[in-house]
């Protein structure tokens, strides 16, 4: 590969990592740009004649939009404070991955029509909302009908498009480029026409555009025996069915069950491990200084499972992904569950001191 080629394949790759780490405290321009990202990565890549890593990197391509999806919905534990919209997003984005495990374990295209990354589209306007208003304001029916227009309207002809039909709208738009400008201009007028509705039958402005999301403090109460066997719970499940994903689209498969079940040893023992660092008072309180001690602990982990596995022959870069993401994810879901978990206990106007240790 030559120098240029290289730099522009490492620096959509990086793109593609760092960007979403943003997502959590710039909610709508990170999702945004993680989105622009992913739809023009294999363009640049053909323009700058990078296309002999297309195959491999399409692979890797779908793990990293599972990548930003899961940072976007630990985000909804963070900032959304309305307690429907959070679960309508929690639902629409276990609901996807469900679809998406199922697909490919099954490779069967439709599947992805019958689960729509409703998720996606409904974290943009939620977040597009707050943009000017506070989104509490939101009323149950404007919150579910805005969930199903997305799906109905938006979603679904995108994935029939997508995997059903198998269209590229590249493609179509250069072998049929009077109907996608006829298409666009339309576009534009349903756009404009939405605009001019929502400067007309919208409330005042609760403050000035703003994109930056504070976060309050995180809960220092201790977590009772159940809230913990709810949180490892959700992390199991969560982080098991993301691993079986990925090891189902990187090129080398392996199965699933055992996936599954070590990926439910490695949250448990994180788990204790924490609990152990907490309790001795060796847990950092900041966030990203924690996340490097959880890397640490699940190298240790990750290590152990191998030798006892026996196994010696493990992909470096799959490997290291896997570590980084199930670290990140831990990471990520713990000190914003413990933001959530204090905003539904917290009285109102009271406020609480940062918590040492994060949930585990």
């Amino acid at each position: 590969m030559e120098t240029t080629q290289r730099i522009v394949f490492v620096a959509v790759v990086l793109a593609r990592l760092v960007v979403p780490l943003f997502i959590p405290r710039y909610p709508l321009p990170a999702i945004v740009l993680s989105l622009v990202i992913d739809g023009v990565d294999q363009t640049i890549f053909q323009a700058f004649h990078v296309t002999h890593v297309l195959r491999i990197y399409q692979n890797y391509d779908k793990a990293l939009d599972i990548y930003y999806q899961v940072i976007a919905y630990t985000a909804t534990m963070r900032n959304w404070r309305h307690p429907l919209a959070f679960r309508v997003g929690q639902f629409l984005w276990y609901y996807r991955l469900v679809g998406v495990l199922w697909f490919e374990l099954s490779d069967w295209g439709p599947v992805l029509l019958i689960f729509p990354n409703t998720f996606e589209y409904y974290f943009i306007a939620y977040e597009a909302v707050r943009v000017l208003w506070r989104p509490e304001r939101m009323s149950p029916r404007l919150v579910i009908g805005g969930a199903a227009f997305i799906w109905v309207f938006i979603k679904l002809p995108q994935e029939w498009w997508i995997h059903v039909a198998d269209l590229d709208a590249t493609d179509e738009m250069g072998r049929h480029p009077v109907i996608a400008t006829v298409l666009f201009v339309v576009l534009a007028a349903v756009v404009g026409a939405f605009v001019a509705a929502v400067r007309r039958y919208a409330p005042p402005p609760d403050w000035r555009p703003r994109v930056l999301v504070r976060a309050p403090e995180a809960d220092a109460r201790p977590e009772s025996r159940r809230e913990w066997l709810e949180t490892t719970g959700e992390k199991a499940v969560l982080l098991s069915m993301i691993t079986v994903v990925f090891a189902n689209i990187v090129p080398n498969r392996a199965d699933a069950l055992q996936l599954a079940f070590v990926t439910v040893v490695v949250v448990v023992l994180n788990g204790g491990m924490t609990e152990l660092l907490a309790s001795a008072g060796e847990l950092p309180v900041t966030l990203w200084k924690r996340f490097s001690v959880i890397v640490a602990v699940n190298a240790m982990i990750f290590e152990l499972i191998i030798w006892l596995g026996r196994r010696r022959h493990v992909n470096a870069v799959e490997a290291f992904f896997e570590l980084f993401l199930v670290s990140l994810v831990i990471t990520l879901y713990d000190e914003y569950r413990a933001i959530r978990h204090g905003r539904r206990t917290r009285p109102p106007g009271s406020t609480s001191k940062a918590r040492v240790a994060g949930a585990t």
